[in-house]
């Protein structure tokens, strides 16, 4: 289970989530390169890496709250240009097809990941041990500080 997976708490299959934005196909471009790697003579003749492009600020889906939101939040920051282009890549691989579902799930996770609700930090009392313990760090602190000044050379009147 990767980071993200574990941070998004998606149930059910990983082939089957249920994501809560969903970028459309038109908003990204996706090309191929020749990919390093295991996978024979394949390697060498199919472009088998695939590079996804996601423009954030052009995102006709992300309302200009949520695209700013995606910038400052997003997981992996090295992965975004400073034109607000997100780049992942893929080669893992060893089929195009196979490269392609794997960065747009990335790209959905990340997005989704960047877009999560946040939980309001909810302060509690201190008990009433954490408030003896704090009233006796206090006593303790006044006497070794009287401690330390026993401990000064006495002062000489001129």
């Amino acid at each position: 289970m990767s980071f993200l997976e574990k941070n998004l708490r998606l149930e059910g299959n990983p082939e089957k989530k249920k994501y809560r934005y969903i970028i459309p196909e038109g908003e990204y471009t996706i090309k191929h390169s020749l990919s390093s790697g295991s996978g024979g003579q394949n390697v060498d003749r199919r472009a088998t890496k695939s590079e996804l492009y996601f423009p954030v600020f052009e995102s006709q889906k992300l309302t200009p709250e949520e695209q700013q939101e995606v910038i400052a939040n997003y997981p992996y920051p090295h992965e975004i240009s400073k034109e607000g282009v997100i780049r992942i890549t893929s080669k893992e691989e060893r089929s195009q097809k196979q490269n392609d579902e794997s960065v747009k799930r990335k790209l959905l996770e990340n997005i989704n990941f960047a877009l999560r609700p946040k939980k309001k930090r909810i302060t509690e009392k201190p008990s009433w041990v954490k408030k003896k313990e704090l009233k006796e760090g206090k006593r303790l602190k006044k006497i070794i500080a009287e401690k330390k000044k026993r401990r000064q050379p006495p002062e000489i009147p001129e």
